[in-house]
């Protein structure tokens, strides 16, 4: 009797190990996993709105290289969490921001070599992109987050005497203007 109450004890022990296991390794898969994804989505928001507000504000070097790095970050991620689509998107939004960047510090060269580089990460978004497009969404976008910073609740457009109006908000595009931007947003 003792070797069966010996071999049962192992047997129950050994299923409670393997259950433990088996346990674990779904736990890890349904909850662990994921959050690490979520941090990754995180991680590259604020890496992508710091570089964002480097290129308003910061010096063309310092732009630059803040845009430059969301490039490497947007190259190295394989889309999984944000969509192909989406990740190509932010590519070719940041290449026009690096470009527009270049033209105002009169590195024309690069902002030629960048707006390139923009059009051809928008063109599998949308068949259609050209450099003035990639310009008009970028230019949009700017002037959106202008009225945003502001308080301004008027669909991107910011007349040039409200308070918050930069230099930028000069020109803006009419809203039915055609753009990579609402391409790329399924709106």
């Amino acid at each position: 009797m003792s070797r069966n109450r010996i071999a049962l004890s192992a047997a129950l022990l050994g299923v409670f190990i393997l259950g433990l296991v088996a346990g674990s390794m779904i736990t890890f898969r349904r909850m662990v996993q994921p959050m690490a994804d979520l941090v990754s989505l995180a991680n590259g928001c604020v890496t992508g709105n710091e570089a964002y507000v480097q290129y308003r504000y910061g010096s063309y070097t310092v732009a630059k290289a803040a845009l430059l790095g969301n490039v490497d970050r947007l190259k190295n991620e394989d889309g999984a969490l944000t969509g192909q689509r989406g990740a190509q998107f932010e590519l070719g939004l940041t290449y026009g921001r690096l470009a527009l960047n270049a033209e105002r510090a009169g590195h024309l060269d690069e902002g030629v070599t960048y707006m390139r580089l923009a059009v051809e990460a928008l063109t599998p978004v949308d068949k259609n992109t050209t450099e003035k497009l990639v310009r008009e969404s970028v230019e949009h976008l700017d002037r959106a987050w202008d009225g945003r910073m502001a308080g301004l609740e008027r669909s991107g457009e910011i007349a040039s005497n409200q308070p918050g109006a930069t230099n930028r908000d000069q020109t803006v595009a009419p809203e039915t203007s055609r753009t990579p931007a609402a391409a790329g947003s399924g709106r």
